[in-house]
């Protein structure tokens, strides 16, 4: 990382606009935990390529991870516009209109990017979470599942299942969830 950024930042001071050092640096930066710079380089890097996908990706990636979940999703919506097959664009623009509690778009954009990848299991943990904060438990129940069949592993997406069938009156089904969880994390309360 250290030497990756000495570099972008040379190309910077030849040339102080270069949009591919300014979104590059940009994600170097939030990959080490600086959101707030990172969303400010990138936003410089869309000043120069202000239909980049990839750039309007990860300028959206920066702003969720600052909070700026409704400027992120503007973002995420430049990127799936201009690359329409572009599955990870759907998949955080619909968890971040979730996150503006915004869900019936936030259910069609996870949808969009299940259909484009049925593979990309992201996208139905983050639907499961849409519909299950909306209400929809037996969907979101489904959802989660689909996640699990596609090889998730982590206990958050067991507990979320569980929690689901709770709601929709499976306990036994829903204790044996809880427990899958605790055998990954014995030691979350």
């Amino acid at each position: 990382f250290g030497e990756a950024e000495s570099l972008y930042r040379q190309v910077l001071r030849l040339q102080p606009d270069q949009p591919d050092a300014l979104h590059l640096l940009g994600v170097l930066t939030l990959q080490s935990g600086n959101a707030a710079g990172a969303a400010e380089l990138i936003a410089k890097a869309i000043k120069h390529a202000p239909n980049d996908a990839r750039v309007n990706y990860n300028y959206g990636n920066a702003l969720a991870a600052a909070g700026r979940f409704s400027e992120a999703a503007s973002a995420y919506r430049k990127a799936s516009t201009a690359e329409p097959r572009y599955v990870e664009a759907h998949a955080n623009l619909g968890a971040a209109l979730a996150r503006l509690k915004q869900f019936e778009p936030a259910v069609a954009s996870l949808r969009r990017a299940i259909a484009l990848n049925p593979a990309y299991v992201p996208a139905y943990v983050n639907l499961a979470g849409a519909l299950f904060d909306s209400g929809r438990f037996a969907e979101a129940a489904a959802s989660f599942s689909d996640a699990l069949a596609r090889g998730a592993v982590a206990p958050e997406i067991h507990a979320g299942l569980a929690r689901a069938l709770v709601r929709i009156g499976r306990a036994q089904e829903a204790a044996e969830g809880f427990r899958r969880a605790l055998a990954m994390r014995p030691d979350d309360a």
